[in-house]
């Protein structure tokens, strides 16, 4: 890909990714809506806390090979690509074994949670799972800068995720609603990253192919790490001493009040694979960083 190709796509990538957050805000919008007139705010809570949990155990199946792979200067092999896809569904399938086995524990640390809470954050890591499966067609994607691509994916996860919630949520099925509007939501992603970019994985597990993938992924992921830590204070602290009703509207004050965000992760994100492809060329990673900041 040439800087031209490189800067056109990221320009458009920026515009593909607006339009996302516009569209998914709408769905957003209309879905917390409907959901804050049938469902409780204590459902709210719980769902942020099981969240929270859920996302915690992700740090342990993630070791930041995406990250690795999206910054290469040379396009990853065949064999490189399969190793990377077994390694994390590994990891993922060790991750969920892990979440069914001490879910329980839930309970001890958020007393307020409802009993049913352990079976409900079973049921959000099978999300964990097809999330991912997608990973190396999503990893080719984003090293080709293609934007457009993924903003399709992830305004139809969002409109899934809403619909099934609501219709759930009208229907009575309570907390139960986001559990399983979660695991649609991941099936619909995983099945768009390999209809947009059909790829199909070898059997193979080379770890001198991966181990330096991983050198680099692990340090990067601990950048992922500071930023959940920062956001762990809501639901560690309010969930425990406050309760869930309390905490769904701190939730949902927190997701409102940052959205003018939304713009700059935008931003970064488009501008972390753009950067990557101009590493050995100074002077158009210099004008690009300066275009971004």
């Amino acid at each position: 890909m040439d800087a031209l190709t490189a800067k056109r796509r990221a320009a458009l990538g920026v515009i593909f990714l607006i339009l996302r957050t516009a569209a998914s805000q709408l769905c957003i919008l209309g879905g917390t809506v409907i959901l804050a007139r049938v469902l409780d705010p204590a459902d709210f809570g719980v769902f942020a806390i099981l969240q929270f949990a859920l996302t915690f155990f992700q740090f342990f199946g993630d070791a930041g090979i995406g990250g690795a792979l999206i910054r290469r200067k040379d396009p990853p092999s065949e064999r490189e690509l399969a190793s990377v896809f077994w390694l994390q569904i590994l990891l993922a399938l060790a991750v969920v074994v892990v979440i069914w086995s001490i879910a329980p524990v839930t309970t001890l640390i958020w007393k307020a949670l409802p009993p049913a809470s352990p079976w409900l954050l079973r049921a959000m890591s099978i999300a964990f799972l097809l999330t991912a499966a997608r990973i190396v067609p999503s990893i080719l994607l984003e090293r080709s800068i293609s934007f457009g691509a993924i903003a399709i994916i992830e305004v139809l996860q969002t409109l899934a995720f809403y619909v099934v919630a609501c219709v759930l949520a009208l229907r009575g099925a309570g907390i139960w609603s986001w559990a399983w509007a979660m695991v649609l939501q991941a099936f619909i992603g995983a099945a768009g990253c390999f209809l947009l970019k059909p790829w199909r994985p070898q059997l193979a597990l080379d770890w001198s192919l991966l181990r330096p993938l991983i050198a680099f992924g692990i340090p990067y992921q601990v950048k992922g790490l500071i930023g959940f830590a920062n956001g762990a204070v809501a639901p560690l602290y309010a969930g425990a001493a406050l309760g869930p009703s309390p905490l769904g509207f701190i939730n949902w004050g927190q997701q409102t009040a940052y959205f003018p965000l939304k713009l700059v992760e935008v931003m970064s994100r488009v501008s972390f694979p753009l950067f990557a492809r101009f590493q050995d060329d100074p002077r158009q990673l210099a004008r690009s960083i300066e275009r971004s900041l």
